[in-house]
């Protein structure tokens, strides 16, 4: 099996640890993604947020803007000229937010490898 051909697995079932370290690693990975599950439900939360802020945004661009045309005060292609900027920036904002959560979703994967490298490296000296 897999797990027999792995490096070093003799000597776990040797000492007859190989009880604890599957504990151990059990409760290691529920952790891991239990925070993986957090930060999941953090990006929808975000995503959300940010797609409910661009859209009021734009509605709020475009109301403005139609009301200065009616009143004068603004030309219909300056308005549309705010509109398209307007609609250029809102996918970048979107992309720093998604960014933050990659990049906090990174910390979280190598925190679990140092996690396992430093039980390794207890296991086998």
């Amino acid at each position: 099996t897999y797990v027999d051909s792995l490096a070093g697995i003799d000597d776990i079932r040797t000492f007859a640890v190989e009880q604890p370290f599957a504990l151990a690693a059990g409760i290691r990975y529920r952790a891991f993604q239990a925070g993986i599950a957090t930060l999941g439900q953090l990006q929808a939360r975000a995503s959300l947020a940010a797609e409910i802020g661009g859209g009021l945004l734009v509605i709020a661009a475009l109301a403005g803007g139609a009301v200065s045309v009616v009143h004068g005060s603004l030309a219909l292609g300056a308005m549309l000229a705010g509109y398209s900027l307007l609609a250029g920036a809102l996918p970048s904002v979107n992309r720093l937010v998604e960014a933050n959560v990659a990049l906090q979703s990174a910390s979280i994967a190598a925190m679990r490898l140092m996690d396992l490298r430093a039980r390794i490296s207890c296991v086998f000296p």
